[in-house]
């Protein structure tokens, strides 16, 4: 499949970042902040910048997903879109609860954070993961984790 020039790509993801910093209220700060999650994503994946076993998952301050990339389907049993709306507790295992709150709080200071982490397969399924993961990226307020099973 032909993919648009990584230029022209970089360029969309560019100008919709400006729209975002230029929008005035929460109603075009959401459509802006889509539009440079559709943008980044493209680019990433034109760029091969992830793995074809990796999933990258971006969440909200609240740890809610707002995008899923990947092989969501062969890896979790889950569509990218299934995952959107899911939060940080519903996509990992039941044994990595009690890690999830100082993991997040570790990301948040740092800026980064690397590790494993199991998630959850559609099945009930653990899904052994290690992951890297990047607070306030690809804007603020966003955190975007890549998973490649182990």
């Amino acid at each position: 499949m032909a993919h648009p020039p990584l230029h022209g790509l970089l360029d969309a993801w560019r100008t919709a970042e400006q729209r975002w910093d230029r929008s005035t209220n929460d109603a075009d700060r959401a459509a802006a902040q889509q539009a440079v999650l559709e943008a980044w994503l493209a680019y990433n994946e034109a760029s091969g910048s992830h793995g074809p076993d990796e999933i990258v998952l971006v969440v909200d301050e609240s740890m809610i997903c707002v995008a899923a990339t990947g092989p969501t389907d062969s890896v979790l049993g889950r569509s990218a879109s299934d995952l959107m709306g899911r939060t940080v507790f519903d996509l990992a295992a039941g044994e990595e609860q009690d890690r999830i709150g100082p993991a997040w709080e570790d990301l948040l200071r740092s800026g980064r954070l690397t590790g494993s982490l199991t998630l959850r397969g559609r099945d009930g399924s653990p899904v052994r993961t290690t992951f890297t993961a990047r607070a306030h990226h690809p804007l603020p307020g966003l955190r975007v984790s890549r998973h490649r099973p182990r």
